[in-house]
């Protein structure tokens, strides 16, 4: 699952597998450290705001999460009991860090399963390599994402509007009837609607603080907006194998620890 390509921003849209069961940890051993939360995913509030009023900027942290671990979000739920818009800028996004963020700064999906540069996975140098052969494959973690998100970085490539595109009627598995976001009170009955981030794949760091940030119109309003994530923790450090490191098929330890 590593390096997969960003999906759409807006309503959650799933490849063949679903992006939220666990996974192997690859590259990883059986050390205490590594015992693996990251096959599980567990749900978590991150949001529960009672009421947004009108003119907010994006600029504006409306809340904060403060991670315990590094984590990966591939999906998340967003529900508010009111509205007042279903048109314009009223929109939402999530970003790590107090700061500013652009539009379209979204973390890289993780590359700890992707060989360390130096290193191709019939273990070879790639400094050994013929003149001009291309090591073929791109630089990764060798175990640990060496590419976790940073400040600025925004889950969504852009803030996600709040309109009957990215939040239309449905109907679930079991039957029920969603009704599409509406500026009535009640918006979405019981049921909330699912996002898949930019980068579904991609690492959180730990200690990491995630912002909401929220654009709402002159006149605009939004009533008990909450939003919750699935998430699934990673190991706390890698483990690749190594008698000193940096021999030709034995990549260094890494010494970064997330």
């Amino acid at each position: 699952m590593a390096n997969l390509t960003p999906t759409s921003s807006t309503l959650i849209a799933y490849p063949s597998f679903d992006q939220g069961l666990g996974r192997a940890k690859k590259g990883l051993d059986y050390n205490r450290e590594n015992v693996v939360l990251g096959t599980l995913g567990c749900e978590s509030n991150l949001f529960n705001i009672a009421s947004i009023g009108a003119s907010q900027a994006n600029t504006t942290v409306q809340g904060y999460v403060l991670l315990p671990g590094r984590v990966k979000i591939p999906k998340i739920t967003v529900f508010c009991s009111a509205i007042s818009a279903i048109s314009g800028t009223l929109s939402f996004n999530i970003v790590l860090g107090t700061g500013a963020y652009t539009q379209g700064s979204v973390p890289g999906n993780d590359n700890s399963s992707v060989p360390p540069v130096a290193y191709n996975l019939a273990g070879e140098a790639t400094s050994q390599q013929a003149p001009g052969i291309v090591a073929p494959y791109p630089a990764g973690g060798g175990g640990i994402a060496s590419n976790p998100a940073v400040a600025g970085n925004a889950m969504f490539a852009a803030d996600v509007l709040f309109n009957v595109t990215n939040f239309p009627a449905r109907t679930l598995p079991s039957g029920a009837a969603v009704p599409a976001l509406t500026t009535a009170s009640g918006t979405g009955a019981t049921y909330g609607f699912q996002f898949a981030p930019a980068s579904p794949d991609a690492v959180w760091p730990n200690a990491g603080v995630l912002t909401l940030r929220v654009t709402t119109p002159s006149g605009g309003s939004i009533t008990n907006l909450i939003i919750s994530a699935y998430m699934e923790p990673e190991a706390l450090s890698a483990s690749w194998p190594s008698s000193g490191g940096g021999t030709a098929g034995i990549p260094p330890e890494p010494t970064i620890d997330y």
